[in-house]
């Protein structure tokens, strides 16, 4: 009979881990694509950045002659 009862308890940890490693897979899974979607918007607020520091003239050279 102390076999079976530690077979069943044996069971009953094996179902428990079972049941932790699925949550802690799923909530990978979820951290992946929020990373994913975090990853997409500074993509796409880098290239708006680039456009707006390209678009913005230089400043000017104290270098530059004025009046020749």
């Amino acid at each position: 009979m102390s076999n079976k009862n530690e077979t069943n308890n044996i069971d009953d940890r094996l179902e428990s881990f079972e049941q932790r490693l699925n949550a802690l897979e799923t909530k990978l899974e979820t951290e992946r694509e929020d990373l994913e979607k975090l990853k997409e918007v500074s993509d796409k607020d880098h290239r708006k950045l680039e456009k707006i520091s390209h678009k913005s003239p230089p400043p000017p050279s104290s270098v530059s002659p004025v009046g020749l």
